[in-house]
């Protein structure tokens, strides 16, 4: 029985310690996509998330065809978080609806610019965000981005 006890505690040290799915680098992978964004596109992503808190690295190309980058840090428990240095947004809401799946807000102006679903394959090795976008008639169009980890 002694020696029991020190193998349970390690297997619970460890399960705890286990990293969070989203946690890592993802790119882009263009042939995996579905209709792509007319909006700003995402090539790599860095997600760091430690319980509710996530911070997000983002890169890639804007509506404009320049060069981004976007960097926020935010709870995922539905409050808004702000976000500095980014010319098309300034806040951000995230949810959590279970451990794979996270929603975000993206605002600007307390108006919602886009809407984002990322879904963590059950392997962990393919990221998928489905993004909601309104254009300027007000009609909603939706792309998908598939990511591999890095």
């Amino acid at each position: 029985m002694h020696g029991l006890f020190p193998l349970l505690f390690v297997f619970t040290f460890v399960a705890a310690a286990a990293t969070d799915p989203f946690t890592g680098e993802w790119v882009a992978n263009a042939s995996r996509a579905g209709k792509r964004s007319v909006g700003m596109r995402t090539e790599t992503l860095r997600l760091n998330v430690d319980g509710v808190r996530i911070i997000v690295l983002e890169a890639g190309t804007g509506r404009d065809g320049a060069k981004y980058s976007l960097k926020f840090n935010a709870d995922c428990d539905g409050k808004i978080n702000g976000i500095l240095g980014h010319p098309e947004i300034d806040a951000v809401q995230c949810w959590r609806s279970d451990t794979r799946t996270l929603v975000l807000k993206l605002l600007r102006e307390a108006s919602a610019r886009e809407w984002r679903t990322a879904e963590v394959a059950k392997n962990g090795q393919t990221l998928r965000i489905t993004s909601t976008v309104e254009d300027a008639n007000g009609k909603e169009e939706k792309s998908v981005a598939v990511f591999v980890r890095k």
